[in-house]
């Protein structure tokens, strides 16, 4: 028999997610009560993770990134939130979204280790809107400015599939 799905494993998940819904309860009221505390962006950041990977609630997950990257941005808790942010939107198919947020990832966090990887995203995005120039603009961009990437080959072969296909 199938343990997952008694009566017991039933009574045992709720009781985790009530738990769950316990612990993102706690991590609010402390953001509520100290907005501008030491850890209030960890608190936040933490509290969307819950609800992203435990409690599987990906528009409040995504409210509280958004949250953390108004409240505290330039920090390593809001570069990981703006992360998810444009990466929630490309999931959603929400392009123009999408684009958007890896632009503004790319302009507020310079040097993290994935501006690479938010600028081929941007330029999938692009395709995705038949933004086709734009598209081959954020490849070449890319192609240039991050000359060892394994995806490097690859954006040239976009590039030259828009020029043969899509101009």
């Amino acid at each position: 028999p199938d343990i997952n799905n008694t009566p017991e494993a039933t009574i045992f998940m709720q009781q985790i997610n009530e738990a769950y819904r316990q612990a993102v309860a706690t991590y609010n009221r402390a953001a509520s009560e100290y907005p501008l505390g030491d850890v209030t962006d960890e608190a936040l950041l933490r509290m969307a993770q819950i609800f992203e990977t435990e409690l599987k609630d990906r528009a409040a997950a995504m409210q509280t990134y958004q949250k953390v990257v108004k409240f505290f941005p330039g920090t390593p808790v809001a570069e990981d939130a703006a992360w998810k942010v444009a990466q929630f939107h490309e999931q959603e198919g929400k392009y123009k979204e999408a684009v958007d947020a890896y632009r503004e990832f790319i302009r507020n966090y310079p040097a993290s280790g994935r501006v690479a990887d938010a600028q081929f995203a941007m330029a999938e995005a692009l395709e995705q809107l038949g933004r086709w120039v734009e598209a081959m603009d954020a490849y070449e961009t890319f192609r240039q400015k991050f000359t060892s990437h394994p995806k490097v080959q690859l954006a040239l072969d976009q590039i030259n599939w828009i020029k043969a296909y899509r101009k």
